[in-house]
C-alpha cells in the first residue's frame, strides 16, 4: 500500500513521471501477490488510467478528438506556468 501511496504524493506534487514508477511497482507486486482479478489490483489499475488522463496519454481518442486538444492545451499551459517554454512550444 505506501508503494501506491508514493504514486499519490508524486501525483499530487504534479511529479508525474515518478508517481507512473510507484504505481507500476505496487500494480506488479499486488499482482503476484493477489492474482489478476483482485480489487486491490484494479485500483492500482485505476491510480494508472487516472495518472494517464493526467499525462495528456489519450491514445484511445485518436489524436483529432477535441478532448486530446484540451489534455494538450492543458499541458502546454502547465510546461508555460512552470517556466519551460520549451516544452510548451511543443504542445502549440
Amino acid at each position: 500500500m505506501s508503494l501506491n501511496n508514493l504514486g499519490l504524493l508524486y501525483q499530487k506534487s504534479w511529479n508525474l513521471v515518478k508517481a507512473e514508477e510507484f504505481y507500476l511497482k505496487s500494480l506488479k507486486i499486488k499482482q503476484y501477490l493477489f492474482g489478476e482479478n483482485h480489487a486491490d489490483v484494479a485500483t492500482s489499475l485505476n491510480n494508472l488510467r487516472l495518472l494517464y488522463k493526467k499525462l495528456g496519454n489519450l491514445v484511445s481518442f485518436g489524436e483529432n478528438h477535441a478532448d486530446v486538444a484540451t489534455s494538450l492545451n492543458n499541458l502546454r499551459l502547465l510546461y508555460k506556468k512552470l517556466g519551460n517554454l520549451e516544452v510548451a512550444e511543443e504542445f502549440i
